[in-house]
């Protein structure tokens, strides 16, 4: 099951569907393109505070695009325009389609997969589907975009099929367009569930052709502003003015506590406007916004049920550790050892109930690679014949370090370049033998480089991985050599100090204190954020260049 991440523009009145109080102050939003190119502030000033369902379709913002209503209490319109409709190129494809309204009902927006109609990760998408998609059209001109009309329909549905409503969680953040802190590249407004996903729209035409699909589904979620099923961090109340300059300065130190900030290695999937979310980012977000609810909790300056709200999240958590499972590496694993659909399988095998969820998937998967077990669809086979002879002949030890890295949320290309020990040396800052990471795999934080558009290994995966939910750990307990005992083990504090003070070389730091730390979702310490590091701990910064 994937869940949702939503970007938003940022809105001075947390969202609700109106025009912002004061339009001229909210410069936050004009860090989106189509929100910078579009605002008008006089004629916003004009409306300021009014409900969109109030207004002409003239007078909507820039930000009805940008999701900045998805509070919306009441029904709005939202016409949509397709951008070849006009160009004089695509007349004979797009020329018939005309603007099209869109009842848009209370607490939902529009979700879009930006990312997945990009013709340039076409090629990545069709590798990890079993299921061939339509092939696309040369567009007209030159274009970034999925052209035809039968992949972008097949791209959509797999998308939204993909999401799972009542069950799939909606995670809302902002780009860098926010008044917390300039630091901060992607932050976290408010969680809740997905109720419900819209069907497909198509344009409305003048029904000589045949239409074409919107991209934008409109999507429904649980957050209310006094509910406890999901919830909105509560940023606005700790930037409203008391009128007490002392008491606001101390709100604004505050506010930074509370700022909920995705894990670095998770920034993809908090990018192109719409995209999934695997229930590993799901659960480390979740942690993070459990951390900072409890601190809202005790600073005590923003109203609401937060003892409910936590206690939700604690439901989430609980509920999000059994669908991660214990290896929710399984199908990178089966790519790295050369196993084309090995993403595919992994997820067919527990949708198909040929393994839980919270289950160890490996005494199946070799079963199949031995060829004692048939593959859930015969469109596995091929790709599992292909790995048989390689599975055969690796040894044991190798064999180990597959099966533990399956049980970190690595990404395909991961998976690949640490079982790979070519490119694992390659993209190491210390050559790491198969022996090492199998007695700790805390070194993979420690010396892992990343690669270009794929992020290195945090701690955080390492750590979800070695020191589950107490009943995944005990279901499926790691291998001896590896395993992680308690929050204190010297491998496990080694990394985390190691990957805090590359950290912050990275952000210019020379000199990292103590002071500057933090607890975490394990109750150990944790190095802060920069971004919510006090000004007064003992760091000392300087130009990189200077370090």
């Amino acid at each position: 099951m994937q869940h949702l991440t939503q970007r938003v523009a940022w809105h001075d009145h947390a969202w609700d569907g109106t025009i912002c109080r004061h339009p001229v102050s909210n410069a936050f939003c004009l860090a989106l393109d189509r929100i910078r190119e579009g605002r008008d502030d006089m004629r916003e000033e004009a409306v300021a505070g009014r409900h969109w369902a109030d207004l002409k379709e003239s007078d909507l913002p820039p930000c009805q695009h940008e999701a900045a209503g998805f509070m919306n209490d009441r029904v709005w319109t939202r016409v949509l325009k397709h951008p070849y409709q006009e160009v004089s190129k695509a007349r004979d494809t797009h020329g018939h389609l005309k603007p099209t309204p869109v009842k848009v009902p209370p607490y939902a927006t529009f979700a879009v997969p930006f990312a997945w109609m990009n013709r340039r990760d076409q090629r990545e998408i069709d590798e990890r589907l079993p299921d061939r998609l339509p092939e696309d059209q040369e567009p007209p001109f030159p274009s970034p975009w999925v052209f035809g009309r039968a992949r972008q329909e097949a791209l959509s549905k797999t998308f939204f099929d993909s999401l799972s409503p009542t069950q799939s969680l909606i995670f809302f953040y902002t780009k860098e367009g926010q008044p917390i802190s300039d630091s901060i590249n992607r932050l976290v407004v408010g969680v809740g569930r997905l109720t419900k996903v819209g069907a497909m729209l198509n344009y409305d035409s003048d029904g000589t052709k045949a239409p074409y699909p919107v991209w934008d589904r409109v999507v429904h979620h649980s957050i209310r502003p006094n509910g406890v099923d999901g919830f909105l961090l509560p940023y606005h109340d700790y930037l409203a003015p008391t009128g007490d300059p002392e008491e606001d300065a101390r709100r604004l130190a505050l506010l930074r506590e509370i700022a909920v900030v995705p894990e670095p290695g998770h920034t993809r999937r908090f990018s192109y406007f719409s995209e999934h979310a695997s229930a590993d980012v799901a659960l480390s977000t979740l942690v993070r916004c459990l951390d900072s609810v409890r601190r809202i909790r005790r600073h005590g300056i923003a109203d609401g049920a937060w003892d409910l709200r936590e206690v939700w999240l604690n439901e989430q958590i609980a509920r999000t550790w059994v669908d991660r499972g214990a290896f929710p590496g399984l199908g990178s694993a089966l790519e790295a050892l050369g196993m084309r659909l090995g993403t595919a399988l992994a997820l067919e095998l527990i949708a198909g109930g040929h393994v839980a969820s919270d289950a160890d998937p490996w005494p199946v998967v070799a079963a199949l690679l031995r060829g004692e077990l048939q593959p859930p669809q015969r469109v596995y086979a091929a790709d599992v014949h292909a790995v048989t002879a390689t599975w055969a002949r690796i040894t044991e030890e190798r064999r180990a370090l597959l099966e533990l890295l399956s049980r970190f949320a690595l990404t395909p290309e991961q998976a690949r370049r640490l079982f790979d020990p070519t490119k694992r040396a390659a993209a190491s800052i210390d050559q790491l033998t198969d022996r090492e990471i199998l007695e700790n795999p805390y070194r993979i934080a420690e010396c892992d480089l990343g690669a270009l558009g794929n992020a290195a290994v945090s701690v955080g995966v390492i750590d979800r991985g070695l020191l589950p939910e107490p009943a995944i750990a005990v279901k499926c307990p790691t291998p001896q050599a590896s395993r992680v005992e308690t929050n204190h083990d010297r491998r496990r504090v080694r990394g985390a100090v190691v990957s805090a003070l590359r950290r912050a070389a990275e952000e210019g730091d020379s000199l990292l204190s103590a002071v500057g730390y933090s607890h975490g979702s394990n109750g150990s310490t944790w190095p802060a954020p920069a971004s919510s590091r006090s000004t007064g701990s003992q760091v000392t910064r300087t130009s990189s260049t200077g370090s």
